[in-house]
């Protein structure tokens, strides 16, 4: 994918974007607020996945936000989720 769209995207979601790296913030990308519980994160996991998906959607963009929506998704599940 081309910095461009990296860049563009980068500045939808807030993201902090140089040549390298981005640092998402996940419940951006997720459309959820923080301290949001696993059941709405699930739901909004799937909505934005289905959103998204490449087979419904076959541009560089939702492509992007799939694999970022899909990174959010394990990260905040991991951090929100009990151990035990």
């Amino acid at each position: 994918m081309c910095l461009q769209t990296v860049r563009s995207i980068s500045s939808t979601l807030h993201l902090r974007c140089n040549a390298e790296s981005y640092i998402p913030d996940y419940y951006t990308v997720l459309g959820v607020s923080k301290g949001t519980d696993v059941k709405d994160i699930k739901v909004a996991y799937f909505r934005m996945a289905k959103k998204y998906h490449p087979d419904s959607n076959n541009t560089d963009h939702a492509r992007f936000m799939f694999q970022l929506v899909a990174e959010a998704y394990e990260v905040r599940l991991i951090l929100v989720s009990p151990l035990f």
